[in-house]
């Protein structure tokens, strides 16, 4: 089976490099998420496999190019660009992405984000691609198991260890026929857009465990700050302080100063360190 390979970063690296070890699959091309990805460029490179030079992918001559080559499948794996319908009708079986969170739940690049400061389950899907943002056939899951002061980072870690099999998986079903398709028509969900502009500055009006939760979740990733006085101070790192008991004071005033853990900040309920 011919694929058309778009994406970029740990991810798209481990994936293509999964893909391209399957018995039976021909990567037509790649497409880099960055100009500048060099791993997953010299990934390609070292299989031989071209790699378009058009940035968007959704141009004429981008197109022309993939009607050309005519690929069976197309492949999302940590692309950035939304595929159209000019795109999405040329190969035969379509096109399916790897997503960072369980859907229908979680769409959105920010999905997991928001999942983790809600206290969902995590995961991590594999679909095909329609007109919608996240919203195509579920052909595969994986829940990924979080600890209470598991961060982002450890969840993008077990993502990407899970990711390259489940997309492995799903392009072994394709070929053979025997591929499962659950539909998230009418399914409950939320859609999480990019990140909003001062989404990092924390207010201290909400509970504890919604500002450590944001903290881990961006840890990495953009870093939550507040401001003392006229200074501008990053939260890279926080604690819960499960002896406070909750009560009412000012949010954002310094109770506890420590050498250890740092300052205690009054919270909508309790504290935080």
């Amino acid at each position: 089976m011919k694929i058309g390979f778009y994406g970029g970063g740990a991810v798209g690296k481990a994936v293509f490099e999964r893909i391209a070890s399957q018995s039976g699959s021909d990567i037509a091309f790649v497409h880099l998420r960055d100009a500048d990805d060099t791993p997953l460029a010299e990934a390609a490179d070292r299989r031989g496999v071209p790699i378009l030079p058009f940035r968007d992918i959704n141009s004429e001559d981008a197109l022309d190019t993939v009607r050309n080559l005519m690929p069976d499948l197309l492949i999302s794996a940590n692309a950035k660009q939304i595929f159209r319908k000019a795109l999405l009708s040329m190969p035969k079986h379509g096109a399916i992405n790897v997503h960072g969170g369980l859907l229908p739940r979680q769409r959105g690049g920010g999905g997991a984000f928001i999942g983790l400061i809600n206290g969902e389950t995590m995961g991590c899907t594999v679909h095909f691609i329609d007109a919608g943002v996240d919203s195509g056939d579920i052909i595969a899951q994986e829940e990924i198991p979080m600890g209470p002061d598991d961060t982002m980072g450890v969840f993008q870690e077990r993502c990407l260890r899970a990711m390259p099999e489940l997309v492995y998986g799903a392009v072994r079903d394709i070929a053979a026929g025997t591929v499962t398709r659950k539909s998230q028509a009418g399914a409950h969900f939320y859609y999480v857009p990019p990140k909003a502009e001062w989404d990092e500055l924390i207010d201290w009006t909400e509970p504890a465990q919604v500002i450590y939760d944001k903290i881990r979740g961006r840890t990495p990733g953009p870093t939550n700050f507040f401001f003392y006085g006229d200074k501008l101070v990053e939260a890279r790192e926080a604690a819960l302080e499960p002896r406070l008991l909750s009560h009412r004071n000012t949010p954002g005033i310094v109770l506890i100063r420590s050498k250890t853990n740092g300052v205690l900040v009054k919270t909508g309920d309790s504290g935080l360190w």
